[in-house]
């Protein structure tokens, strides 16, 4: 299988580059590191439209990228990601359309970016309900999204599905997890292991997930 590994950057921390550059795959693999944001004075906040704007740019590009260049597969790996060295491989053994690695959102209150899957519904996040999470902790399980800080989405899902601009004040994983649901495509998030971002390493300690 052939993937592109996609990361957008606004700020690229050093931590990611040698996470990147370790990652495990026997296949074909081209890494893409691009700081392309063409809407001007981007912030750090989460409901910043010039911020969102440019979050859509990436992924539009990216999405582009992967149909023309061939590729079987878009791997992202967001700018502040540490995914493990067989992040990749583990992903890819999934076998479905789209698998996220497990991390917290960086913005408001820290919660695993894996939703709850509830049929045609988004959900919410796992952390609000810890037992379903604890029991979780360890598989690959069904979900409703969310987050592209860590994915791998294969070319079929790319082809029916544009990366478009989330609903209100959200990023394009939010729409994006909206689409695949609306046309029955499955999400799965692999608990296996976390993907911790750069400025809030996360790890499960018995109730739920905490920042440290």
């Amino acid at each position: 299988m052939r993937v592109l590994l996609f990361c957008p950057t606004l700020r690229l921390e050093p931590e990611t580059v040698k996470a990147i550059l370790a990652q495990e795959w026997d296949g074909g693999l081209d890494v893409m590191f691009t700081r392309d944001n063409p809407f001007a004075g981007p912030t750090e906040e989460s409901t910043d439209p010039n911020r969102l704007a440019n979050i859509t740019h990436a992924y539009h590009k990216a999405q582009l990228l992967t149909i023309a260049g061939g590729y079987d597969a878009l791997y992202i790996v967001e700018s502040d990601m540490i995914p493990p060295p067989d992040a990749l491989k583990r992903l890819a053994e999934l076998g479905v359309p789209v698998a996220y690695g497990v991390y917290a959102l960086r913005h408001g209150k820290p919660v695993v970016n894996v939703w709850r899957y509830e049929g045609k519904n988004l959900g919410m996040s796992l952390s609000l309900y810890p037992d379903e999470l604890r029991a979780a902790w360890g598989k690959a399980i069904r979900c409703s999204g969310i987050g592209h800080g860590c994915a791998l989405i294969r070319r079929d899902v790319l082809l029916k599905l544009p990366m478009r601009p989330g609903p209100g004040n959200t990023a394009p994983d939010w729409s994006f997890a909206e689409d695949c649901l609306r046309l029955g495509i499955q999400q799965w998030a692999h608990l296996g292991w976390c993907a911790a971002t750069r400025r809030r390493t996360v790890v499960f300690c018995g109730q739920a997930w905490r920042s440290l």
